[in-house]
Order: structure tokens, then sequence, then C-alpha cells
């Protein structure tokens, strides 16, 4: 049967979520590890297939709609006072963000420590903005990502402001409020980067400041609000048909944003394209919601991509370090026409995903699992 036929509950599970969050992060892995072997000023097609794999980074804004989703879910189906609600939010939170994140960051001042003094070990950024998680502020401000084993964390860092703010600002205000101030947080994060870009800071300002990332995490938001509130979600479900083909075109047009990003990727992406994929990634969880459990919605079900998806996050967070390792090994940077470098790829990969998959079993799995013993 059909997600459309079903009411919404709360303690609900949508396994085809773990589904698209593994896509996400492959669709990074896709972009860190093959787009870098390949030079799009070699030969044509290598030039085509460096744009495609280069939209493996807009993984980053479906992580970004579906954090908004489950983060402002979390707050609406609240059944706990404020203060108690609170405790439990921040609590669960840190043991599921902190302990991969940590691990990562003390190893890598760790070897600071020892040191490693190189392009992806360094101590450029100072220490406290990785432990306050404000580092995607610092990078803007002095126009760099920092070292490339940390660089992927301005993310992460804006994720956690989010996870920080929202929970308070969205418990303050009346319920009714809460479409409308989604909606406006995500039209001005739109209209802000739009506005930065065109102003005298630097492209990388546009792109990893809090406030020019928040239209996903709004979007996000207003979906989890319309999935709950019984007028919306009524609504949204007579309109599946039409969602599901509007979804369909917006997928078969990322062929033309790939198109633009080969033009000129800043000025497409920081004027309307990020708030495309904002607005697509919606889209694509929307219809995965309305069709949980249907046949259309198998491949997202699939055993192998859900453990993707459930190991995602140390993904997202050690596949820099480890690919970096391996290429410090090597000497080289890896290209695609040595088997050699396929190799060392593929190894980085195994690694990587080894790595993960002991940590969530041995470590990440049972912290969460004691986490849930807090109610929200």
């Amino acid at each position: 049967m059909s997600q459309t036929t079903l009411p919404w509950t709360r303690t609900e599970r949508v396994p085809e979520l773990d589904g698209l969050r593994g896509i996400a992060v492959l669709m990074v892995l896709a972009w860190h590890f093959v787009g870098v072997m390949v030079d799009p000023g070699a030969a044509p097609w290598e030039f085509a297939t460096y744009h495609a794999l280069r939209l493996g980074r807009t993984g980053v804004d479906l992580f970004f709609v579906l954090s908004g989703f489950l983060i402002t879910g979390i707050v609406l189906d609240r059944q706990r006072p404020a203060r108690q609600f609170l405790s439990s939010f921040y609590l669960r939170r840190s043991l599921r963000v902190l302990p991969p994140y940590i691990a990562l960051v003390g190893i890598f001042w760790a070897l600071v420590a020892a040191g490693m003094n190189n392009r992806g070990v360094n101590d450029q950024t100072p220490f406290w903005y990785h432990l306050t998680f404000t580092q995607n502020w610092w990078m803007a401000t002095n126009r760099t990502f920092g070292p490339d084993a940390l660089s992927v964390t301005w993310s992460v860092a804006i994720e956690e402001q989010y996870y920080l703010l929202a929970p308070l600002t969205l418990l303050w205000m009346p319920r009714r409020w809460i479409p409308a101030f989604l909606l406006l947080t995500a039209l001005s994060s739109a209209l802000f980067r739009a506005w930065i870009y065109s102003g005298p800071a630097t492209v990388i300002s546009a792109y990893i400041l809090t406030p020019s990332r928040l239209d996903g995490l709004a979007a996000g938001g207003l979906l989890a609000w319309l999935w709950r509130d019984p007028a919306a979600h009524a609504w949204v479900v007579a309109r599946a048909r039409g969602l599901a083909w509007l979804t369909l075109v917006g997928l078969i047009g990322l062929a033309g944003v790939a198109v633009m990003m080969a033009r000129n990727l800043a000025w497409h992406m920081f004027n309307w394209g990020h708030a495309y994929l904002a607005i697509l990634a919606t889209l694509v969880v929307a219809c995965t919601l309305l069709h949980a459990g249907s046949v259309a919605m198998r491949p997202l079900r699939n055993k192998l991509l859900r453990f993707v998806g459930s190991i995602s996050y140390s993904l997202y967070l050690f596949h820099p370090c480890i690919f970096g390792a391996a290429i410090l090994l090597v000497g080289h940077k890896p290209v695609v026409g040595e088997w050699r470098d396929w190799l060392l790829v593929l190894g980085a990969l195994a690694v990587s995903f080894a790595l993960c998959a002991a940590s969530m079993a041995l470590v990440e799995g049972r912290l969460i699992a004691y986490g849930r013993r807090f109610r929200y």
C-alpha cells in the first residue's frame, strides 16, 4: 500500500530516507574520489565526465534538506515540556554527532602536534573553531577551506548551528507561525547568497556562510510541517501525481545545471542553482514520503544502500582524511589512465567504508541506542 493512503504517525520510520542519505553520500564520494582523477582539459569525454561528476557536490544540498526535515520534525513531534525536550534533544544530538567528529578532530590535532605539516594536515585553522563548530566563519573570513583533512566540516558546522538554534526558535513561536517563518528563512537565505556573491565578499563566503545555506534546511523544515499538519498533508497527498512529474522534470533539469556549472559555476549556483537544488531535494524527499512502501521506491529500500545511509555521517567526515593519506602514500595525484591509481582509489574507498562500518558497530550504534532512552 502506498504511503499516500496512510496517516502520518510520529513514531514511523521511513527506510527510504536512509536510502536517500546513502545516495547523497555516494554522490559526494564520486565527486571527491573520482572527480579528482579527471582532467577536464584533456579530452572532450573527460570534460563531460568531470562536469557530470561535479554534480556530486550537490549531495550536500540533499543532506541539508534531509537534516531540516529531521530536526524540525523532531521539534514538531515533541511530547514533553520544553525544558525536558531540549535536554533530551541536545543530549541525543550530541551522542550522534560528537563521537566521530571528536575522533576526527582529535586525530588531526594529534598529527599536528607530532609535527605533520602538509596540505592535508596543518595548523592553519585555529583549534577552537573546530571545537565550537564555527570553522565555516573562519574559512569565509580567511578565504580558504583550510587543511584538506577537515575541509568538508564547513557543512557539519552549519548543521550544528541549525541544530542549536532551530529548536529554541521554533519552540518560542506559536506553531501557526512556523511555516511562514521557515518560508521567509528560505527566501532570505537565497537572496542573501545572491547578494553576498554580487558584493565584495569572496565566492567562498557565498558558499559556506551559514545565512547563505539555510534555504535547504528551512525547506526541509517546511516539508516537515506540511507533512504533520492535517490540512496541508491532505493537500500534498491530493497532488502526489503532479509532484512526482514535477520532481522528474527537475531531475532531468540537472543536466542543464551541469551545463551551466561548466560555463560559470559561481554565477549560476549562487544566483539560482542552490535554490533550484533546495527545491528539487525537497520535492525528492516529499515524493519519497508520499510513495514510501511502493514498488517505485524499492531501490531506496535496498539494504546495502540503507546501510551506506546509516554510516553516511562518518563517511562524509573521514573520507578526505583517508583519501589524502593514500595520495601522500603514493606521492602523486591519481589519474584516470593509470590502473594503479584506480586501485588506490578503490583501496581508499574500501578503508573508508570498513572504518565507518566498524565505528557504527562498535561505538556510534551503541551511543545512538543509548540516546533513545531519552524521550523527546
